[in-house]
């Protein structure tokens, strides 16, 4: 029992980590990663600060509970509680204000209304019929609970203050720690950690709500699997593990859904430049992307790089149409300075062929043998004339075709290479090659304006722009600045972008999308482990619930021969005395109830909380298995404080049986105006000798004889009581069968006497028990006559004096027969 008390102690996140680090350390090298996963989030989650000062190590007293207008305590009812241990029954009629005062502190503790105890406070959680969100009294616009507790290992004191009203719990706690006092708002973190250990191992329970919640087979799974204490753990933890899982995979879906949208983008970027002209287009390879340097080395080798879009559009034919530029101009400058004459102008030349024109269409030819210009006798200057002629109408011709090369170097060189160099800024392009080139062309650009077509400066900075042009780096510059912003670079452009968004979702998805495969194996590890971990609870809770389950079917032989749990089911399997499977059906309604009790008791002692209530937790039962229950409560009041809730008598009188030493009653009274108040009650036989020491002194001052017969009434009553208690210990220690067999001959006995003669001879056997009840029975043998006497004739009833030795012989009796035990 103590073993496992142990291990169902509340499941921290250090010891699943502990757990997960032993699966990783006998894991298969295939399987370390995903164990690693599991490990590493169970250590960052252990390691994580939270605010636990309420309950980390922490084991709460109930001091005392204050209600005012809950339910049925709409006058302030105050419940205190002085000792640590032991027993405290609430005992009153139905209506009384017992469940009030019982919900009212679970309302408290768990912050919520309304709730069942198997879900949270939804639509699934919530007793639709018989519960409810407003549970103020009628008339009162808020309810105030006050619950006082102690740590009984610091001492610190914790004082809860909640407060229902408009549907609404709203809590504020004042801890006492040091004598230095901090408050917890409604809203303070440390309410989730206290919510937390509350659900995991709640202190009140309403037996009579739980076992009408307990309908279906996922209802029974709910409830067994909460008493296993690993809820809090295990809900953070495999609320994490899923949300990394479904992180990881979300992020793989993203990259593959962005590298699908890419590749339908990338086909018709391809499709439009072929269209456009482009021929060699060459299709992305696609490849499995697992590491950055993978990446940028598929980008490189499929060419894929960002691209800037620039404001020119230069045809693919630029640079060969530059180049056709240049060439014509270098041949015609060529042509024209071969043929220019240095010491002829322009003017002369022209006017010596028009001159020759002139002679050669002349009709005169008296001056055919006379040089018309020096006079000198010469029969060729004709001829001469001519050379001369066509010789100047060459060189007329190249000057033309110069000026015509010339006056095209604007739309056909020097336009289209200034879009170049722009486009070639537009990229950074600073080599000092580049910035001779700028540097050439504006010149030809500042000569341009004023400049003739032939005149010598011009042509000497366009022949050096066309030289520089001419040159191989700056051939390579206008293919650049071609490719940079012609359809070639529209194409890559397009292709980038068609691309573009499946490289960013890449670099900003991939970390995670990396371990999408490994989560996957994580979930089914971690599903493993929490499966082992149910199964090894589920041992340590059967060891505990079954000798509960045996007490309480022990007259039927019943014993618990199973208890499974799993994430989809649970079950509890009984045997009979003949070792036979006992279907759940078949058990009737006080067997059904015991079977229910098991883990309730089972697991009553967990959690931050030294004490237990439960709210009736008699229903259907017999004798036998009040018994047995009384017993079982009794025995957790010397290791905790058990609070009680019943109307039912029998009950009570059980418990005293069994009960510790420190064991009080508290009886729940309503007056006709709806108060509820509570006060101690005695034993049977104590209050009914109390009730006598209350009346003698009135009846022997009134000398009445009927009161007289009272008196000896209410002793013969205490007598029969304190023998009724007796024989319930009695019974308590024998074997179930005997016991009942027992109890049915005990009560056919009539007499007094009778009875005292049956007990005398069921403790003979015990020489202090014997001697105990000797001497209790000695004391009031004398006496028992005249009280039974003066039922039918008052004047026998002890009176004067006798009144006080008869009380007190009554309570001897009474007192050395509690000390017999069994």
């Amino acid at each position: 029992m103590d073993t496992a008390s142990a291990a169902l102690k509340e499941l921290t996140l250090d010891q699943l980590g502990t757990s997960l680090t032993a699966r990783f350390d006998g894991a298969a090298t295939k399987d370390l990663t995903a164990w690693q996963l599991l490990v590493d989030l169970a250590h960052a989650l252990a390691a994580a600060t939270r605010d636990d000062e309420l309950v980390n190590g922490r084991r709460w007293l109930l001091r005392s509970l204050t209600v005012t207008g809950f339910r049925g305590a709409k006058d302030r009812v105050e419940l205190v509680l002085e000792h640590d241990r032991g027993l405290t029954v609430l005992h009153g009629e139905n209506g009384s204000g017992k469940s009030s005062i019982a919900e009212a502190l679970r309302m408290a503790l768990e912050g919520r209304t309304g709730a069942t105890h198997l879900g949270s406070v939804d639509n699934k959680g919530v007793h639709q019929i018989w519960g409810n969100s407003d549970e103020r009294s009628q008339g009162v616009s808020s309810s105030l609970v006050v619950v006082s507790l102690c740590d009984e290992f610091s001492g610190d004191l914790f004082e809860i203050r909640a407060t229902v009203g408009n549907d609404e719990v709203t809590r504020h706690g004042t801890l006492i720690s040091g004598g230095d006092d901090k408050t917890f708002d409604s809203d303070s973190n440390a309410w989730n950690s206290w919510n937390e250990a509350v659900r995991t191992s709640p202190p009140v329970l309403a037996y009579a709500e739980l076992a009408e919640e307990l309908q279906k087979k996922s209802d029974l799974n709910t409830w067994l699997t909460s008493c296993l204490a690993m809820d809090n753990a295990v809900r953070l933890f495999e609320t994490r593990v899923k949300e990394r899982h479904e992180a990881a995979k979300s992020a793989f879906e993203r990259i593959e859904w962005a590298r699908k949208e890419a590749i339908v983008r990338l086909r018709n970027a391809d499709t439009a430049g072929t269209v456009s002209g482009l021929v060699d287009i060459v299709e992305v390879a696609w490849e499995e992307l697992s590491t950055v340097e993978a990446r940028d080395d598929w980008l490189a080798r499929q060419r894929l790089r960002p691209q800037l879009r620039g404001d020119e559009a230069l045809p693919l034919s630029t640079a060969s149409d530059i180049s056709t530029w240049v060439t014509d101009f270098s041949a015609a400058e060529t042509a024209y300075v071969e043929t220019s004459l240095s010491a002829l102008t322009t003017q002369v030349a022209n006017a010596l062929v028009d001159l020759d024109e002139q002679v050669r269409g002349s009709l005169q030819d008296a001056n055919r043998d006379r040089c018309p210009a020096c006079g000198s006798q010469s029969d060729n200057w004709r001829e001469h004339l001519h050379r001369q002629s066509l010789s100047l109408t060459v060189q007329r011709e190249a000057a033309s075709s110069l000026r015509r090369v010339v006056r095209e170097a604007g739309s056909k060189f020097l336009k289209p290479l200034a879009a170049c160099m722009r486009v070639l800024k537009s990229l950074d392009t600073s080599e000092a090659d580049f910035k001779h080139g700028l540097s050439l062309l504006q010149q030809v650009d500042e000569q341009s304006g004023a400049a003739g077509e032939l005149d010598v400066p011009y042509l000497r900075s366009l022949r050096e722009l066309s030289s520089w042009v001419s040159s191989p780096v700056a051939t390579g510059y206008i293919v650049r600045a071609v490719e940079a912003s012609g359809l070639k670079h529209e194409w890559e452009c397009n292709r980038w972008d068609a691309v573009a968004d499946y490289v960013d979702t890449w670099n900003q998805d991939w970390s995670m999308a990396s371990t999408a495969a490994d989560w996957k194996a994580a979930v089914g590890k971690w599903n493993s482990e929490l499966g082992s971990l149910r199964k090894a609870r589920a041992l340590d809770l059967r060891l505990l619930v079954a000798p509960a389950v045996e007490q309480l079917l022990g007259d039927v032989g019943f014993t618990l021969d199973g208890l499974d749990i799993t994430k989809a089911a649970s079950s509890l399997k009984l045997k009979n005395k003949n070792l036979e499977d006992v279907q759940l059906s078949h058990l009737s309604a006080g067997q059904r109830n015991a079977l229910i009790l098991g883990p309730v008791l089972a697991t009553a002692e967990g959690g931050i909380f030294a004490f237990t209530l439960l709210d009736d937790p008699v229903h259907a039962f017999d004798d036998f298995r009040v018994d047995r229950l009384a017993a079982t409560l009794s025995a957790m009041g010397t290791r905790q404080s058990v609070i009680l809730t019943t109307h039912d008598g029998r009950f009570v009188e059980y418990l005293r049986v069994h009960a510790p030493k420190e064991f009080s009653v508290v009886v729940t009274e309503r007056d006709a105006f709806g108060t509820i108040s509570l006060r101690e009650s005695a034993a049977p036989w104590a209050e009914l000798i109390d009730f006598a020491q209350e009346l003698a002194p009135k009846i022997a001052k009134s000398g009445a004889i009927s009161g007289r017969a009272d008196i000896a009434t209410l002793l013969r009553m205490a007598v029969d009581e304190a023998l009724e208690a007796l024989s319930l210990r009695l019974f308590a220690q024998m074997v179930p069968s005997r016991a009942a067999m027992e109890r049915l001959r005990f009560a056919e006995i009539g007499t007094t006497k009778d009875r005292a003669s049956y007990l005398r001879d069921a403790v003979k056997d015990v020489p202090s028990h014997k001697a105990e009840f000797s001497r209790g029975w000695n004391a009031i043998s004398p006496l028992i006559r005249s009280w039974s006497d003066s039922v039918h004739n008052p004047n026998l009833a002890p009176g004067g004096a006798d009144l006080h030795s008869h009380i007190a012989a009554a309570r001897q009796a009474s007192t050395s027969w509690q000390k017999i035990h069994g």
